[in-house]
């Protein structure tokens, strides 16, 4: 029967034929609707006419999120390596618990040595866990004195694995295998194998809903700006274009910067070409001076500001 088969004919029916031909043409019909679907959403929620109401303004800004999701890279919202607050695998309990304390996360990645070798991440869950289990007294009550706080964090057999990925790597396509594989932080790594960067599963899902924020979150770490006097302000550098040209009322940004500077800092370090020392002032072309407050060799920490004597922060 089989080599009856085997012999036999192949005759493709004129359907079967027809299918296979046009297949590579009805991809492309497929992907242009798919296209102009995507056309017509923006279109939608780009439209100003609130006579139509088809989406409230909170529906339209995560479309719009959604929509530019997929073109976003991880290194594009990634926490960058010096604001990175991590542990090493010999840190005793004690000050990582301390850790969870200040920082106010839940997962804290780990290393041996320096942030180049990491070995995962612990949840804080797994060390409540650890604790509980260990200075239980007959299951109802804890005796914490069982316990050894000086212990090396590496010795309670709690790291969790985490994911290691590119920079060029699309955010929607982390999102995915961070369902898929259940891991909930990823380390990006740069082409010579060392730490840039991380990024938890709520960091990309901020970029699609907006700030998640929830009782632990503190006001006092979010990017500030002060207004010294009428020309003089202190900033962090983490804080928004968007708020510190809102705040100043001074265009700072040509139309081809607008989407590759987003931060004060990132406007002084595109000003100056690298990243400038403490004390060291910057100008703009519109006469505003940036002065260097505080500063590493990774990164600009806070500046000082003074616009112009004669500038109005009435205009633009």
């Amino acid at each position: 029967m089989s080599n009856q088969n085997q012999n036999k004919p192949n005759h493709e029916t004129p359907d079967s034929f027809l299918k296979k031909f046009f297949k590579p043409f009805s991809d492309l019909v497929a992907k242009a609707q798919g296209l102009k679907l995507r056309e017509s959403l923006e279109d939608v929620i780009e439209n100003d006419d609130q006579s139509q109401n088809a989406f409230s303004p909170e529906e339209k800004s995560m479309i719009r999120n959604i929509l530019e999701f997929s073109d976003v890279d991880v290194e594009d919202i990634m926490v960058p390596r010096a604001d990175l607050i991590a542990a090493d695998i010999n840190t005793p309990v004690s000050e990582v618990l301390m850790l969870f304390s200040n920082a106010g996360f839940s997962r804290c990645p780990i290393y041996e040595g320096n942030l180049d070798k990491p070995v995962g991440m612990v949840h804080f869950k797994d060390i409540m866990t650890w604790l509980v289990r260990h200075s239980s007294h007959n299951k109802k009550l804890l005796d914490l004195d069982q316990l050894s706080f000086d212990q090396p964090i590496g010795e309670l057999n709690i790291i969790r694995d985490v994911l290691y990925v590119p920079h060029s790597m699309l955010a929607s396509d982390l999102l995915l295998n961070m369902q898929k594989q259940r891991i909930h932080m990823a380390l990006v790594i740069d082409e010579y194998g060392g730490t840039d960067g991380l990024l938890t599963i709520e960091d990309l899902v901020e970029e699609i809903v907006g700030e998640i924020e929830d009782e632990h979150d503190d006001d006092a770490d979010l990017p500030t700006i002060e207004e010294v006097d009428e020309h003089n302000f202190i900033a962090d550098a983490r804080l928004p274009m968007e708020a510190l040209e809102q705040q100043l009322k001074v265009d700072f940004l040509s139309d081809d910067q607008d989407e590759d500077v987003e931060t004060l800092g990132g406007l002084v370090f595109s000003l100056a070409g690298r990243i400038p020392i403490r004390g060291e002032l910057i100008e703009h072309s519109s006469g505003t001076i940036f002065e260097i407050l505080e500063a590493d060799s990774r990164r600009i920490k806070q500046l000082k500001i003074t616009l112009k004597s004669n500038h109005k922060k009435n205009k633009l």
